[in-house]
């Protein structure tokens, strides 16, 4: 990718990498790649970034690499990204605990449907702070 994003010298690759410890995989990557930016999950949390400054970081490599006359490169990220941010950390964990209480598989499904498509009971089930952030997410994200 980062051949072929600097051969091409117009497209950035975003590329999101799974596994069970995302982060370590993130980074053994980045030490055989040498990509533009490398994102660490654990060092997000502990310079307790919002995912606004890590999206600022992101489009100021971008605007200085383009200033340079540089418009491609390659940022690698975790998976569990969003899980390592302090504010989508605590909608998971609210979720969580709310899913954790239905045992049955068709009354998850079923609580799963109505917070999806009703946002009122999203509202009755969640803290304040948490439904304002999960009523931002794009639907695939909330699904």
């Amino acid at each position: 990718m980062l051949t072929d994003s600097a051969s091409a010298i117009k497209y950035w690759y975003f590329i999101r990498l799974m596994g069970r410890d995302p982060s370590h995989l993130v980074l053994d990557c980045a030490l055989k790649t040498h990509p533009n930016m490398c994102i660490i999950s654990e060092e997000c949390a502990y310079r307790g970034e919002s995912l606004p400054d890590i999206v600022r970081r992101i489009s100021d490599l971008v605007m200085d690499r383009a200033a340079q006359g540089k418009n491609y490169g390659c940022v690698l990220i975790p998976e569990g990204l969003l899980s390592h941010v302090s504010a989508y950390k605590h909608l998971i964990l609210e979720l969580n605990d709310i899913f954790r209480e239905i045992h049955t598989h068709d009354e998850r499904l079923k609580l799963f449907e109505e917070l999806y498509l009703d946002d009122n009971k999203a509202r009755e089930k969640l803290t304040p702070w948490s439904y304002s952030l999960y009523i931002t997410l794009p639907d695939f994200m909330k699904r």
